[in-house]
């Protein structure tokens, strides 16, 4: 039984708690160190930090923080989660927390793309260093060892390196460490710039905020500023030369980014794919103009005209009113789509490159008083589908979709039964009409089996 674990400071590594359990547990290896804690001989990473589980139950009779705590207050999980989706996300928590999803995540996040951005060792701020000093608890903080962060927020002081290498072999507590000859001329010059780079950087790990459709507010921020083509296309080769031009080669170079490597990101980002170092999110955010904040999504001009937008579902009470706030961009087919969605259930796509009339959109679901007034007008008002597409403002193919899906409140009774059957029977040669087409629509939801049997479906 582990008789004592050392309570996490602030802004405090995972890696650099397990040091400091290993420093004063006197144990001459790191492979015993992980054999206590985790029951198995590894590596302990500082930027995926992995077997959160093993840990936590090794110290449940400490009453210790849950793994989730841990995971998201003293490892890099928010910082590498926030721009992915939420299977994504999901994957990533298993990897750290149970050591699952290895393939999975090698493949999702091109994982040596990331640790490729890492610094060579581990960072230290000499005036927190020696604050905490004093009180005898130096450690590696969190935020001083995130890509690309340089500066220190408290103090506002060039990071230094450490002799301590990052994802190293060994375990090496932060009061032993001996600080190598730093070159920080290089570094004072872009000073405010870092400074930028660094206040991003730690939002990400301060707030659990979802950005894996920050792809919206980049085209809307794009398009604003002249970075969209007139087919709805990103201008990646624009926006390219311009974001080399705002980042000098020697700036990209201390952030281990390569205009090779930023190309490709830029091309991921034409893609409408997200999933890409969060360093060059920040950096894109920071060309941008823009903050990791409430500012990222207040612009209410949006290729497809102001926010909010019209719910174009008739039964709602918010129907043509512009109370719609929720909306996102997507590609398919080559095509930029809007994507809007109602509270009421009724959500729709537009064309970027057709007119923003709303008899051109594409319904994507209706919602459940949509679907009960629809069946009403169909089988109790019995009214012409023509009629009814052209009262609802759909398509007829949405017509169609809808009267061939099940509907969970409709009672089947022998009589309706016994009724459908004899319209089948005694309309196929009216297989155009709408009646014919009712009741196969009914008999398709509700007798499929005999449906079968007359080579209906």
């Amino acid at each position: 039984m582990i008789t004592f674990f050392p309570t996490p400071y602030e802004d405090e590594l995972a890696y650099s708690i397990v040091s400091r359990y290993h420093k004063w547990s006197y144990n001459i290896t790191g492979s015993l160190t992980t054999q206590e804690l985790f029951e198995k001989n590894l590596i302990v990473k500082v930027d995926f930090f992995q077997n959160i589980h093993s840990l936590t139950e090794k110290l449940s009779h400490f009453s210790y923080i849950t793994e989730d705590v841990f995971l998201k207050k003293f490892t890099m999980y928010n910082y590498y989660s926030a721009f992915l989706d939420f299977i994504s996300k999901e994957r990533l928590k298993d990897y750290m927390i149970h050591n699952k999803n290895n393939l999975h995540i090698n493949h999702m996040l091109e994982i040596n793309e990331y640790k490729a951005l890492n610094h060579n060792y581990l960072k230290f701020c000499p005036q927190c260093y020696e604050e905490e000093h004093v009180n005898n608890v130096p450690y590696w903080h969190l935020s001083h060892n995130l890509p690309g962060v340089l500066v220190c927020l408290k103090h506002h002081q060039i990071l230094l390196d450490s002799l301590v290498p990052f994802n190293g072999k060994k375990i090496v507590a932060a009061d032993i460490y001996t600080v190598k000859e730093n070159n920080k001329e290089g570094l004072v010059f872009y000073k405010e710039l870092l400074l930028e780079v660094a206040k991003e950087s730690k939002k990400l790990i301060d707030n659990e905020v979802d950005y894996s459709n920050i792809i919206t507010n980049y085209y809307t921020i794009l398009h604003k500023n002249g970075y969209v083509r007139n087919s709805g296309e990103i201008n990646t080769e624009k926006l390219f030369s311009h974001f080399i031009s705002h980042y000098d080669s020697k700036f990209l170079s201390i952030l281990k980014l390569s205009f090779d490597s930023i190309k490709y990101h830029m091309t991921k980002i034409g893609y409408f794919n997200t999933q890409i170092p969060p360093l060059f999110h920040i950096l894109l955010i920071i060309f941008l103009n823009k903050t990791f904040g409430d500012t990222l999504f207040i612009d209410k001009k949006t290729p497809f005209g102001n926010i909010p937008f019209k719910c174009l579902n008739i039964y709602c009470n918010q129907y043509s009113n512009k109370a719609l706030n929720n909306y996102k961009i997507e590609i398919q087919n080559s095509k930029v789509l809007g994507v809007f969605t109602c509270k009421c259930g009724f959500s729709y796509k537009k064309d970027y490159n057709k007119s923003l009339e709303n008899s051109n959109y594409e319904v994507i679901s209706v919602g459940e008083s949509w679907r009960e007034n629809f069946y009403h007008l169909v089988y109790v008002k019995d009214f012409p589908l023509k009629y009814i597409c052209k009262y609802l403002n759909v398509t007829m193919r949405t017509v169609y979709n809808e009267l061939f899906r099940a509907f969970p409140f409709e009672k089947v009774s022998k009589s309706d039964i016994e009724k459908y059957r004899y319209h089948i029977k005694h309309n196929k040669k009216l297989f155009k009409c709408d009646s014919y087409t009712k009741a196969l629509a009914w008999v398709l939801r509700n007798d499929l089996k005999w449906a079968h049997e007359q080579g209906l479906c």
